[in-house]
């Protein structure tokens, strides 16, 4: 069966909550931003989590957390572009990138940051 990506829905945190425990990831519910946060599942099983917690002024923190799965890069990779075109449609422009429950990620995925615009505000 595909693995299919979702929207974290609120009714579905707690799960995403104790997945994301599994993998190393602790965060308190209160903090993850339902909007910017996905779900994969593999039928009726979460293979892998992006919690996003908003951070002080237009900035956030996204914890890709992942499960035992097949291609674990080509998806890690298709969460990260989905969850950073949320974050980019919430006017965040600030964003870094965590990674739990693998040991193996290639060198270049360990951690990221992203600027989606320059930092300057008009006066």
């Amino acid at each position: 069966m595909p693995v299919t990506i979702s929207q974290l829905r609120p009714e579905g945190l707690q799960d995403a909550i104790e997945f994301a425990k599994s993998t190393g990831c602790t965060v308190e519910p209160e903090g993850v931003n339902t909007h910017i946060s996905l779900l994969a599942h593999d039928g009726e099983t979460i293979v892998a989590a992006v919690l996003g917690l908003c951070l002080a002024g237009r900035s956030c923190e996204l914890n890709i957390c992942l499960g035992k799965i097949d291609e674990p890069d080509q998806l890690t990779g298709d969460l990260i572009n989905k969850a950073l075109m949320k974050v980019n449609g919430a006017g965040i422009r600030r964003c870094r990138i965590n990674h739990h429950g693998r040991d193996d990620l290639p060198a270049d995925w360990p951690t990221a940051n992203w600027t989606g615009q320059d930092d300057t505000e008009a006066a």
